[in-house]
């Protein structure tokens, strides 16, 4: 069970930047460092999306 002091997915990614924090079959292993970059990217991708809907809605 999760933290109720942990607010945001970023928050939760405490493990060494350089150790796995994704591993699947036959897919490259996710570093905590990469998930972390990824999650600032979709964020930045998800505001973007939401400006454009203000002004257009």
């Amino acid at each position: 069970m999760v933290s109720s002091q942990h607010k945001t997915l970023f928050a939760l990614l405490i493990g060494d930047e350089e150790h796995p924090a994704l591993v699947a079959p036959e897919r490259p292993t996710l570093s905590y460092k990469n998930l972390k970059q990824q999650i600032i990217e979709l964020a930045a991708q998800l505001n973007e999306l939401s400006s454009r809907a203000k002004l257009t809605g």
